[in-house]
């Protein structure tokens, strides 16, 4: 039967009793039942365990497991150890890549070992200056006197971006986090008003 049970009207002698429940450890013991004497069995059963290993490129990866966020989240190898058997969900997260996911399947007393290299998301910053100027990125420059759209493709993060031009002025703006596919940058310099500025993710 299923615990909690309740046995009554068992003949004396010596039985066996065994508690089983899938993913723990079997619990057994000798019971010897003495007429008019009642017998109270309290098991705790152990979970049947593994390993878990993960190789993570960059080291400052986030790893969850089953959404849950593991310790250890800065060692370039994270180990997780007494994890129950069966089926889990792994995820491997940094800002500006693709999350590595995998599901997985622990054994009893062995270590799964995977190597969740991640991989650099990138995305195209498009500046737009009118009339012209010289267009910076992290004070690089990338394109002097342009008057046409300057397009770059860069990792997804933050940018700072500048553009001067010799008697309009100068322009600066911190782009926050070049999106996936297309960020827009339009800067507008006229003679009578400061520069006009538009971004458009």
């Amino acid at each position: 039967g299923k615990t909690p049970l309740h046995l009554t009207k068992i003949s004396q002698g010596t039985y066996l009793v065994e508690i089983r429940r899938e993913g723990y450890e079997k619990y057994t013991r000798d019971l010897n039942l003495i007429a008019g004497n009642n017998q109270t069995i309290s098991a705790k059963l152990t979970p049947l365990t593994g390993g878990l290993a993960v190789t993570k490129d960059p080291s400052s990866a986030t790893v969850l497991l089953d959404g849950k966020k593991m310790n250890g989240q800065n060692l370039p190898v994270l180990n997780i150890s007494s994890l129950p058997i069966g089926k889990h969900h792994l995820e491997v997260t940094n800002p500006g890549y693709a999350s590595f996911t995998k599901d997985i399947e622990i054994v009893r007393n062995e270590t799964y070992t995977i190597n969740a290299k991640l991989v650099r998301q990138e995305g195209n910053l498009n500046i737009q200056v009118r009339p012209w100027g010289s267009i910076y990125i992290n004070n690089q420059l990338q394109k002097s006197s342009a008057d046409i759209k300057y397009t770059v493709r860069l990792p997804v993060e933050q940018y700072t971006v500048k553009v001067e031009h010799p008697t309009l002025g100068i322009w600066q703006k911190t782009v926050q986090g070049i999106g996936n596919e297309e960020t827009n940058v339009i800067v507008k310099f006229t003679q009578e008003i400061p520069p006009q500025v538009k971004v458009v993710d």
